[in-house]
């Protein structure tokens, strides 16, 4: 007889594998292993695999795919008592809206999560990395330990992804800090890491960290769009993609390249979003 436990782990590894190589298909794989959890009462297991969904999606800025799978994963989690499960989830939930110009609501979540009891394992990470960038972007005060607690749980956490997320939150703040050499050394690790996975989204952040920092990487062809086309020189054109993905903080990133119109929408939005630290070295 079949072990369906076993088919269920190796549905939800292979789906994430095809999921990160860009292959859409991988998604049907990891539906099928939440299935087969489900039916044999492995609730933890299902969990993870919804997780897993989630995480890709916003690697990948699949924000409508990410807020179906959030809305899933953290009503299951809670119905059956996941507290580490929902704790992550509610972290990723927190980095969506980050992405998505809702920064209250994202500080909301990611407060929530830090406040609780730490799960075993490093179920904070997601939310501390949301929790950081917000405060790189703000200026607040606490950055530098929420920077530190960040970095701390990523590297525990063992998933390169969030090394490199947590890599560019670090090098964003010492850009902002008037600091370019160590912007530059804090993309750069992060850099390595995305340029070895094939990674176009976390590849092109981090590229773009980089090109600002006054470095000039080759950059592969294969970065994604929004990136290709700031790092490029057509402000224009990457201001309207980061606006197609509803990525109000990037948008204004691309619009500062512009000309004098186009910097006055850039700081419009990110006076709206509360972006001071932003605001302020575009205004300087």
């Amino acid at each position: 007889m079949a072990d369906e436990e076993t088919i269920a782990h190796a549905l939800t590894q292979v789906g994430a594998a095809r999921l990160e190589g860009g292959d859409p298909s991988g998604r049907l794989d990891l539906e099928q292993a939440i299935e087969i959890a489900i039916a044999e009462g492995l609730p933890d297991h299902a969990a993870r695999t919804m997780l897993y969904g989630v995480f890709i999606a916003l690697e990948f800025r699949d924000y409508r795919q990410a807020r179906l799978d959030l809305e899933r994963g953290l009503a299951f989690t809670h119905a059956n008592d996941l507290v580490g499960y929902a704790q992550y989830l509610l972290g990723l939930r927190a980095c969506w809206r980050l992405d998505q110009g809702e920064w209250q609501a994202a500080e909301r979540d990611a407060q929530h999560v830090v406040d609780q009891p730490e799960q075993p394992g490093v179920s904070v990470a997601p939310a501390l990395y949301a929790l950081a960038r917000l405060r790189v972007r703000r200026g607040d005060e606490s950055v530098v330990d929420t920077l530190a607690s960040a970095t701390e749980r990523a590297e525990a956490n063992g998933v390169w992804q969030l090394v490199a997320l947590v890599a560019a939150a670090r090098a964003e703040h010492a850009w902002l800090c008037g600091e370019p050499d160590r912007a530059a050394a804090e993309a750069a690790h992060g850099y390595t890491l995305a340029l070895r996975a094939r990674h176009p989204w976390l590849t092109g952040q981090l590229a773009w960290l980089l090109h600002r920092a006054g470095q000039r990487p080759d950059i592969p062809v294969w970065i994604a769009e929004p990136y290709w086309l700031q790092l490029s020189g057509d402000w224009k054109a990457a201001a309207s993609a980061w606006e197609s993905l509803a990525c109000p903080y990037e948008q204004a990133e691309a619009l500062a390249c512009g000309d004098a119109n186009g910097v006055r929408r850039a700081l419009t939005i990110l006076d709206r979003l509360g972006a001071a630290a932003a605001a302020r070295r575009l205004r300087a």
